[in-house]
């Protein structure tokens, strides 16, 4: 029986590395069918299933890794699983926990801080990001977290300072450039601005953001033809961008 447990966790393990979730995830469950509970390999099984995008199975085996072994470790799983399935409230609660082990602290407050800004709790999420990057000054993630934080509360200088100290640690990303982009477009400075855009869409020439942020940078330099150009450029790779939308409507109006 034991053989039979090593062998289907290894098979797991092969198919997880493989990158084929699904076959992975097939012989974890077969493993945790002989014994039970297991909690690494709940959390090995979470992870699987979170990759092939099975949310509700992901949470019920994070959910017993955390019944059988209720430790930081698998309280970020659960935690994590949480965050994607939307359950935000139960997910700040599970990082909340997690704090407290020295060993995932600046993870933890980090994903509190995502937690807590999709409750909308934008000073409780800075709270928590400025202590993930007081325990990690490189993690680039939280930066580009903290700047979004502050960008929704009015604050775009701090947020430029965020987004800066995140480009230093992850230098090139362009989802970041353009973040700053956006902030420096707030308080006039479209120096900044424009460089980052530019950076942005050399690295990504779909980057939504950076494309919507270059229209609007166009049509404040009275460029409208430039402007509607990149407008009608984000439109075409979202169609859902309402930034866009509105932006294009409006050059279209300005044009006559």
């Amino acid at each position: 029986m034991a053989d039979g447990r090593r062998n289907w966790l290894d098979e797991g393990r092969r198919r997880h590395r493989e990158g084929d979730f699904e076959a992975a995830l097939r012989a974890y469950d077969r493993c945790l069918r002989a014994r039970p509970g297991q909690p690494d390999v709940c959390l090995l099984a979470a992870m699987a299933a979170t990759q092939s995008g099975r949310l509700p199975e992901a949470e019920r085996y994070a959910r017993l890794a955390f019944e059988n072994r209720p430790d930081a470790r698998s309280g970020m799983a659960l935690g994590q699983v949480l965050l994607e399935s939307g359950e935000y409230e139960e997910a700040a609660a599970c990082f909340e926990r997690a704090t407290g082990d020295p060993a995932v602290a600046t993870d933890a407050h980090y994903r509190r801080g995502q937690a807590l800004r999709r409750l909308g709790r934008r000073r409780q999420a800075v709270a928590a990001l400025e202590a993930a990057v007081l325990g990690a000054e490189e993690h680039a993630a939280a930066w580009n977290e903290l700047g979004v934080a502050r960008l929704e509360l009015g604050e775009p200088r701090l947020a430029v300072e965020a987004f800066r100290r995140s480009l230093a640690a992850r230098p090139g990303h362009a989802a970041v450039l353009a973040n700053l982009a956006s902030a420096a477009f707030r308080i006039g400075d479209m120096e900044t601005a424009g460089e980052a855009v530019h950076a942005a869409l050399d690295v990504d020439p779909g980057q939504v953001t950076a494309l919507s942020m270059l229209g609007m940078l166009e049509r404040a330099r009275g460029r409208l033809e430039a402007a509607r150009e990149a407008f009608e450029r984000c439109v075409a790779v979202d169609p859902q961008s309402e930034v866009a939308w509105t932006g294009l409507a409006g050059v279209r109006q300005a044009a006559g």
